[in-house]
Protein backbone atom coordinates (compact mmCIF):
# COMPACT_ATOMS: atom_id res chain seq x y z
CA UNK A 1 0.00 0.00 0.00
CA UNK A 2 2.74 2.69 -1.27
CA UNK A 3 -0.27 4.97 -1.86
CA UNK A 4 -1.05 7.22 0.78
CA UNK A 5 -4.58 6.26 1.22
CA UNK A 6 -3.79 2.73 2.62
CA UNK A 7 0.32 3.29 4.26
CA UNK A 8 1.73 -0.34 4.81
CA UNK A 9 1.40 -1.28 8.42
CA UNK A 10 3.23 -3.87 11.02
CA UNK A 11 1.23 -6.74 12.76
CA UNK A 12 2.66 -8.55 15.33
CA UNK A 13 0.81 -11.78 16.46
CA UNK A 14 2.34 -14.15 18.78
CA UNK A 15 6.10 -14.78 17.44
CA UNK A 16 5.22 -12.86 14.56
CA UNK A 17 5.71 -10.05 12.78
CA UNK A 18 3.62 -9.18 9.54
CA UNK A 19 3.40 -6.74 7.28
CA UNK A 20 0.74 -5.19 5.30
CA UNK A 21 1.13 -3.68 2.14
CA UNK A 22 0.40 -3.13 -1.43
CA UNK A 23 1.12 -5.69 -3.92
CA UNK A 24 3.13 -5.04 -7.27
CA UNK A 25 3.70 -7.44 -10.32
CA UNK A 26 6.71 -9.30 -9.27
CA UNK A 27 4.21 -10.28 -6.20
CA UNK A 28 1.55 -12.42 -8.86
CA UNK A 29 3.38 -15.83 -9.33
CA UNK A 30 3.64 -16.18 -5.14
CA UNK A 31 0.09 -14.80 -4.94
CA UNK A 32 -1.53 -17.41 -7.21
CA UNK A 33 0.88 -19.73 -5.32
CA UNK A 34 -1.16 -18.53 -2.13
CA UNK A 35 -4.34 -18.70 -3.70
CA UNK A 36 -4.05 -22.28 -5.22
CA UNK A 37 -2.84 -23.46 -1.43
CA UNK A 38 -5.75 -21.65 0.33
CA UNK A 39 -7.96 -23.20 -1.73
CA UNK A 40 -7.04 -26.74 -2.23
CA UNK A 41 -9.68 -29.03 -1.52
CA UNK A 42 -12.15 -26.19 -2.63
CA UNK A 43 -15.32 -27.67 -4.95
CA UNK A 44 -15.65 -25.10 -7.02
CA UNK A 45 -12.03 -24.63 -8.38
CA UNK A 46 -10.99 -28.33 -7.88
CA UNK A 47 -14.32 -29.27 -10.56
CA UNK A 48 -13.49 -26.16 -13.12
CA UNK A 49 -9.16 -26.91 -12.82
CA UNK A 50 -10.19 -30.98 -13.64
CA UNK A 51 -7.46 -32.64 -14.29
CA UNK A 52 -5.73 -29.91 -16.28
CA UNK A 53 -2.35 -29.24 -16.27
CA UNK A 54 -0.99 -27.49 -12.79
CA UNK A 55 1.75 -25.68 -14.36
CA UNK A 56 -0.38 -24.41 -17.37
CA UNK A 57 -2.74 -23.03 -15.05
CA UNK A 58 -0.67 -21.31 -13.03
CA UNK A 59 1.09 -19.69 -15.89
CA UNK A 60 -2.30 -19.06 -17.48
CA UNK A 61 -3.51 -17.55 -13.67
CA UNK A 62 -0.25 -15.42 -13.42
CA UNK A 63 -1.03 -13.66 -17.25
CA UNK A 64 -4.51 -12.98 -16.26
CA UNK A 65 -3.82 -11.71 -12.91
CA UNK A 66 -0.93 -9.23 -14.25
CA UNK A 67 -3.33 -7.64 -16.89
CA UNK A 68 -5.83 -7.29 -13.95
CA UNK A 69 -3.01 -5.40 -12.38
CA UNK A 70 -2.70 -2.66 -15.37
CA UNK A 71 -6.69 -2.08 -15.17
CA UNK A 72 -7.75 0.90 -13.13
CA UNK A 73 -9.67 0.40 -9.93
CA UNK A 74 -7.57 -2.58 -9.75
CA UNK A 75 -5.64 -3.40 -6.03
CA UNK A 76 -3.96 -6.02 -4.79
CA UNK A 77 -2.55 -6.38 -1.06
CA UNK A 78 -0.31 -8.96 0.96
CA UNK A 79 0.78 -10.11 4.35
CA UNK A 80 4.28 -10.59 4.36
CA UNK A 81 5.55 -12.84 7.33
CA UNK A 82 8.85 -10.50 7.41
CA UNK A 83 10.96 -13.71 9.37
CA UNK A 84 10.13 -15.65 5.93
CA UNK A 85 10.05 -12.86 3.75
CA UNK A 86 7.13 -14.93 1.94
CA UNK A 87 3.74 -13.90 1.66
CA UNK A 88 0.66 -15.30 3.91
CA UNK A 89 -1.99 -13.97 2.61
CA UNK A 90 -3.49 -12.00 0.08
CA UNK A 91 -6.99 -9.89 -1.17
CA UNK A 92 -7.69 -8.34 -4.44
CA UNK A 93 -10.14 -5.10 -4.33
CA UNK A 94 -11.82 -3.74 -7.23
CA UNK A 95 -11.60 0.18 -5.80
CA UNK A 96 -14.39 2.39 -7.23
CA UNK A 97 -13.60 3.24 -10.80
CA UNK A 98 -14.53 4.60 -14.22
CA UNK A 99 -12.61 2.74 -17.48
CA UNK A 100 -10.35 4.48 -18.92
CA UNK A 101 -11.90 5.20 -23.05
CA UNK A 102 -8.67 2.65 -23.89
CA UNK A 103 -9.79 0.24 -21.59
CA UNK A 104 -13.40 0.41 -22.65
CA UNK A 105 -12.09 -0.15 -26.25
CA UNK A 106 -10.10 -3.25 -25.27
CA UNK A 107 -12.63 -4.72 -23.12
CA UNK A 108 -15.60 -4.78 -26.02
CA UNK A 109 -12.52 -6.12 -28.06
CA UNK A 110 -12.13 -8.36 -26.22
CA UNK A 111 -15.32 -9.67 -25.89
CA UNK A 112 -15.12 -10.11 -29.98
CA UNK A 113 -12.04 -11.44 -29.85
CA UNK A 114 -11.77 -15.57 -30.39
CA UNK A 115 -12.03 -17.48 -27.29
CA UNK A 116 -8.74 -19.12 -26.61
CA UNK A 117 -8.56 -22.78 -26.42
CA UNK A 118 -9.04 -24.50 -23.14
CA UNK A 119 -6.28 -25.94 -21.46
CA UNK A 120 -6.76 -29.66 -21.64
CA UNK A 121 -8.63 -31.75 -18.79
CA UNK A 122 -10.51 -28.55 -17.33
CA UNK A 123 -14.31 -28.58 -17.32
CA UNK A 124 -14.61 -25.88 -19.33
CA UNK A 125 -18.11 -26.02 -19.56
CA UNK A 126 -18.39 -25.28 -15.35
CA UNK A 127 -15.85 -22.45 -16.22
CA UNK A 128 -18.51 -20.12 -18.62
CA UNK A 129 -21.24 -21.08 -16.30
CA UNK A 130 -19.49 -19.83 -13.03
CA UNK A 131 -18.45 -16.93 -15.25
CA UNK A 132 -21.41 -16.17 -17.14
CA UNK A 133 -23.58 -16.22 -13.85
CA UNK A 134 -20.43 -14.22 -11.79
CA UNK A 135 -20.81 -11.54 -14.22
CA UNK A 136 -24.96 -11.03 -13.98
CA UNK A 137 -24.51 -10.66 -10.77
CA UNK A 138 -22.12 -8.10 -11.05
CA UNK A 139 -24.01 -6.34 -13.48
CA UNK A 140 -27.19 -6.55 -10.87
CA UNK A 141 -25.23 -5.74 -7.79
CA UNK A 142 -21.97 -3.76 -8.54
CA UNK A 143 -22.04 -0.04 -9.40
CA UNK A 144 -18.43 0.05 -10.41
CA UNK A 145 -17.90 3.85 -9.74
CA UNK A 146 -19.47 3.81 -6.32
CA UNK A 147 -18.77 0.65 -4.56
CA UNK A 148 -15.77 -1.20 -3.34
CA UNK A 149 -15.54 -5.23 -4.85
CA UNK A 150 -13.43 -7.83 -2.44
CA UNK A 151 -12.79 -9.96 -5.14
CA UNK A 152 -10.46 -12.36 -3.21
CA UNK A 153 -9.00 -13.44 0.27
CA UNK A 154 -6.33 -16.03 0.53
CA UNK A 155 -4.36 -17.22 3.82
CA UNK A 156 -2.02 -19.81 3.69
CA UNK A 157 -3.15 -22.86 5.64
CA UNK A 158 -0.17 -22.46 8.07
CA UNK A 159 -1.06 -18.84 9.06
CA UNK A 160 -4.65 -19.52 9.42
CA UNK A 161 -6.44 -18.44 12.09
CA UNK A 162 -4.15 -15.61 13.52
CA UNK A 163 -6.62 -13.16 12.34
CA UNK A 164 -4.67 -12.26 9.31
CA UNK A 165 -7.55 -11.83 6.82
CA UNK A 166 -9.73 -9.33 8.88
CA UNK A 167 -6.22 -7.52 9.48
CA UNK A 168 -5.86 -7.75 5.65
CA UNK A 169 -9.83 -6.25 5.13
CA UNK A 170 -9.54 -3.90 7.67
CA UNK A 171 -7.59 -0.70 5.90
CA UNK A 172 -9.48 -0.77 2.84
CA UNK A 173 -13.04 -1.40 4.81
CA UNK A 174 -12.15 1.63 6.88
CA UNK A 175 -11.71 3.70 3.84
CA UNK A 176 -15.07 2.57 2.45
CA UNK A 177 -16.54 3.88 5.98
CA UNK A 178 -14.84 6.92 5.47
CA UNK A 179 -16.05 7.62 2.17
CA UNK A 180 -19.60 6.36 2.86
CA UNK A 181 -19.34 3.54 0.36
CA UNK A 182 -20.72 0.05 0.28
CA UNK A 183 -18.61 -3.37 -0.11
CA UNK A 184 -19.70 -6.38 -2.29
CA UNK A 185 -18.36 -9.83 -2.09
CA UNK A 186 -19.20 -13.37 -3.89
CA UNK A 187 -18.41 -14.96 -0.41
CA UNK A 188 -16.62 -18.19 0.05
CA UNK A 189 -18.24 -21.07 2.48
CA UNK A 190 -14.97 -20.47 4.63
CA UNK A 191 -14.35 -17.34 4.82
CA UNK A 192 -18.28 -16.66 5.45
CA UNK A 193 -18.78 -16.12 9.32
CA UNK A 194 -15.29 -13.16 9.15
CA UNK A 195 -17.72 -11.62 6.42
CA UNK A 196 -20.76 -11.37 8.86
CA UNK A 197 -18.26 -10.23 11.59
CA UNK A 198 -17.47 -6.98 9.63
CA UNK A 199 -20.79 -6.49 8.51
CA UNK A 200 -21.63 -8.43 5.71
CA UNK A 201 -25.43 -8.98 4.90
CA UNK A 202 -26.91 -11.43 2.06
CA UNK A 203 -28.53 -10.24 -0.99
CA UNK A 204 -30.61 -13.00 -1.30
CA UNK A 205 -28.81 -13.74 -4.04
CA UNK A 206 -26.62 -16.53 -5.23
CA UNK A 207 -24.13 -18.10 -7.41
CA UNK A 208 -25.40 -21.61 -8.15
CA UNK A 209 -23.88 -24.73 -9.73
CA UNK A 210 -24.79 -28.04 -10.12
CA UNK A 211 -21.43 -29.64 -11.69
CA UNK A 212 -23.69 -32.88 -12.46
CA UNK A 213 -24.91 -31.01 -15.58
CA UNK A 214 -21.40 -30.73 -16.63
CA UNK A 215 -19.93 -34.02 -16.29
CA UNK A 216 -18.86 -33.50 -12.65
CA UNK A 217 -20.56 -34.06 -9.07
CA UNK A 218 -21.67 -32.14 -6.36
CA UNK A 219 -23.00 -28.66 -6.39
CA UNK A 220 -22.63 -25.10 -4.93
CA UNK A 221 -23.97 -21.85 -3.57
CA UNK A 222 -22.52 -18.95 -3.86
CA UNK A 223 -23.42 -16.04 -1.59
CA UNK A 224 -23.40 -13.10 -2.95
CA UNK A 225 -23.39 -10.19 0.21
CA UNK A 226 -22.96 -6.84 0.78
CA UNK A 227 -21.83 -4.35 3.51
CA UNK A 228 -23.18 -1.09 3.78
CA UNK A 229 -20.66 1.50 5.54
CA UNK A 230 -19.52 1.46 9.34
CA UNK A 231 -21.15 -1.84 9.47
CA UNK A 232 -19.97 -4.87 11.53
CA UNK A 233 -17.45 -4.75 14.29
CA UNK A 234 -15.39 -1.54 15.15
CA UNK A 235 -12.23 -1.88 12.46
Amino acid sequence: MATSDLPPQILSVGTYTFTISEAGESDIPEFCDVFDSAFTGNLLFNTMSGTGDRAALREENIVFWKKQGVISGRRHFKVVDEGTGKIAAISHWWFPHVLTPEEEAAAEEAKKAPKPEPIQGTNSKAQEAFKTQLFEMRDKWLKKDDMYLMNILAVLPTYQRLGLGAALLAPVLRLADREGKKTYIEASEAGEKLYRRLGWVETGDTISLDFTEFGAEGKVDILLMMREPGAGITL
